[in-house]
């Protein structure tokens, strides 16, 4: 029988045992409240940190409006599980990489002018009133360079991630009590 001896108690495996498994039901929601925290900060990270001109040269916002972050729980795994991204075909060719044919549909563009009425060249192009050009449907080849905002946001947050993990188990098992996301947060002795 192992003995594990502290100043002022000493427990056997049974007791250990026994404690462990009365807070496991506190261990595992402290856990989810740990990958809830974890999957929204790194949506957060990826928005601020890496769509906003880093990566992606934000033009309308599609791509940071598209990206969402769920937290879950799979009790037949025993596991916790949080998954953050995006659903548009577009960000998924930025994060992974693409090359390839893409069908451009027919459309209409718009048509600027470069030179003035007497032929001097302008400083920034003005759009011509009025005038559309038409553009036929075609084949277009593409090489988008894979550019990782979604992976080296989870390379940077794991540090970080590890940090919470212990905190909500030592929440769980010290205080006796489900951890919050401020205790997650705040800097806890131990």
């Amino acid at each position: 029988m192992t003995t594990l001896k502290t100043p002022a108690f000493e427990y056997d495996d049974a007791q250990v045992r026994r404690a462990v498994v009365k807070a496991m039901p506190r261990i595992r929601k402290s856990l989810l409240v740990a990958v809830s925290v974890t999957t929204l900060r790194m949506t957060r990270w990826v928005i601020t940190r890496k769509l906003l001109g880093q990566y992606l040269n934000r033009r309308t916002g599609t791509a940071i409006r598209s990206i969402s972050a769920s937290p879950s729980w799979w009790p037949t795994d025993d596991g916790a599980a949080g998954t953050f991204g995006s659903n548009l075909e577009y960000v998924k060719a930025h994060e992974q990489g693409f090359q390839g044919t893409v069908q451009v549909q027919a459309h209409e563009r718009r048509l600027f002018r470069y030179r003035s009425a007497r032929g001097k060249r302008l400083k920034r192009r003005k759009r011509v009133e009025g005038a559309l050009a038409e553009v036929r449907a075609h084949s277009r080849n593409v090489n988008i360079r894979a550019r990782h905002f979604f992976r080296d946001t989870l390379k940077e947050q794991k540090p970080a991630f590890d940090v919470r993990l212990r905190k909500a188990i030592l929440v769980a098992v010290r205080l006796g009590r489900v951890a919050t996301p401020a205790d997650l947060e705040s800097t806890f002795g131990g």
